[in-house]
């Protein structure tokens, strides 16, 4: 995958960078990307787990990711999404 330019920022964000990155797929499913961090300095190895189907929409429940130093994996975080909504109308006041 690759975002070359951004249409819009969501408030808070101060910058997003065009970048590269892989989508990882696993026996025909999607099950993490990977892309450089400027957080972590380093490759980021982003899996999914647990995806759960919102109104026709499959989406990660729980995801992990890895930071890849020196070679090896290395676990930086997890994360757990409490709520998913599909469809939602943005209001313009989110963005600049």
């Amino acid at each position: 995958m690759e975002r070359r330019e951004h249409r819009c920022l969501p408030k808070g964000v101060l910058e997003a960078r065009p970048f590269v990155g892989r989508i990882l797929v696993w026996e025909g499913r999607v099950v993490g990307e990977g892309y450089f961090s400027p957080v972590l300095g380093a490759e980021a190895l982003l899996l999914y787990r647990e995806l759960r189907e919102v109104e026709g929409v499959r989406y990660p429940v729980r995801a992990e990711t890895w930071a890849l130093v020196e070679g090896k994996a290395v676990p930086f975080a997890r994360g757990v999404n409490l709520e998913l909504r599909v469809g939602l109308s943005l209001g313009e006041e989110l963005f600049r």
